[in-house]
Parts: C-alpha cells; sequence; structure tokens
C-alpha cells in the first residue's frame, strides 16, 4: 500500500464520539424501558443492579455496531464514514466479522466481565481492570508510527483516512 494516511488519534476519538451519540439514542429508549433511568441519579450504594437483559442487549449492541459495521463493505461505522475513516487490514482489505470482533474487545470485554462478576456476586476489580487495558489499547493510537493501538494491532488491522475524491 503505497501513499497510506493513516488515521490520527483526535479524528479517531471525534468518530467515537459521533458513534456514542448514535448509541446513545437507543440505549436511552431501553433504559427507559427498564425503568433504569428511574434510579440513575441515586447513590451507587442504594441503586439496583442493572438487570441482565439490559447488560446482554447493550453488550450486543455494542459489538453489533463496531464489528459488523467495520467487517461490512462500509468497513466503518457512522462516525468513522463521517471523518471520512476506514478499518482495514494490513493488506488494505476489507476485516472479517472474526477479526472486526477481536479488534473491537476495548469497547465491549470489560462489559462481559462486568456480567460475570454481577453473576457471581464478585467484586468489580477484574472488570475495572479490563476496561482500564481497553483505554490503554486505544491511547497507543496516538503513540505509534501507523496511529495503531493494541486492539489494531492484535486483530492486524489498520485505520486508513479515506482517499480524497
Amino acid at each position: 500500500m503505497s501513499d497510506v494516511n493513516y488515521a490520527g488519534f483526535w479524528r479517531r476519538v471525534l468518530a467515537a464520539i459521533v458513534d456514542s451519540l448514535i448509541l446513545l439514542v437507543p440505549m436511552i429508549a431501553v433504559m427507559y424501558v427498564f425503568g433504569i433511568l428511574d434510579g440513575l441519579f441515586e447513590s451507587p450504594d442504594t441503586r439496583a443492579p442493572l438487570p441482565l437483559g439490559f447488560v446482554v442487549f447493550s453488550l450486543v449492541v455494542g459489538w453489533g455496531y463496531k464489528a459488523l459495521l467495520e467487517s461490512s463493505a462500509m468497513q466503518a461505522t457512522p462516525g468513522k464514514m463521517a471523518l471520512g475513516l476506514r478499518v482495514t487490514d494490513l493488506e488494505g482489505g476489507r476485516l472479517s466479522l472474526g477479526t472486526a470482533t477481536l479488534r473491537s474487545w476495548p469497547w465491549w470485554l470489560g462489559s462481559v466481565f462486568q456480567l460475570v462478576e454481577g453473576i457471581l456476586g464478585m467484586s468489580s476489580a477484574l472488570s475495572t481492570i479490563v476496561s482500564f487495558a481497553g483505554l490503554i489499547s486505544v491511547v497507543v493510537v496516538a503513540f505509534t508510527a501507523r496511529k495503531q493501538g493494541v486492539h489494531d494491532l492484535i486483530a492486524k488491522a489498520l485505520v486508513l483516512r479515506r482517499a480524497a475524491a
């Protein structure tokens, strides 16, 4: 791949913010249905645990949004498309769904651990550590030559700026 234009850290952050805002609408609607909004501003000590159905819904939606869209012919989420980005393998090709799932771990793995901890009645220490590792994985983008996070390196993926038409 010649003349590769890697997507920088801040452009990727902006794309993530756009995607988060898009996902916020269905999440708030489902939170309303589950009655989660009622206790949202209560003390964490008195707040009821999140319903299992909501946790599963949020995991499926979060995974599906990223992995399905980034492995599709679009090769991008709406946030990435809005900022002129696409996700590729190291040769510029499309990611498989499995590779896109692997690449998206910083966005869903902490929630999986949180779900398991909730089911088993464990403390949230492990999910906190996994979520922090996901954050570090994303921040690494700012410091690598090809603007890859740890999740990109593991999945052998790149996030590129689309060529100007």
